[in-house]
């Protein structure tokens, strides 16, 4: 079996539920959901872009994504964060 692949992928499960958490930290500095949402996704895309600019031929992949059909452009992960706003919103998200 692979434990490696396996503990990364229970990590990365984690990771989604205390996003709700995180932003709920970060809702409390900035006393807005929506912006704290942004701050998140901002400071996680900037490291993505680091990690895919020092990915051996992740960058020049990168360019072939315009090929991609409309449908694998929808942005799946936003429903969970619109959802984890929600939940902070309403004060049912955790650290609220």
């Amino acid at each position: 079996m692979q434990y490696g692949a396996m503990a990364v992928t229970a990590l990365v499960g984690a990771s989604i539920a205390a996003r709700v958490g995180l932003n709920a930290t970060m809702n409390k500095h900035v006393e807005s959901p929506m912006a704290a949402a942004l701050v998140n996704f901002a400071v996680g895309t900037a490291i993505l872009f680091l990690i895919v600019l020092f990915s051996r031929g992740s960058l020049p992949a990168l360019a072939q994504a315009g090929a991609a059909p409309w449908w694998a452009w929808r942005a799946a992960g936003m429903l969970l964060v619109v959802a984890g706003v929600f939940l902070l919103a309403r004060g049912n998200g955790a650290g609220s």
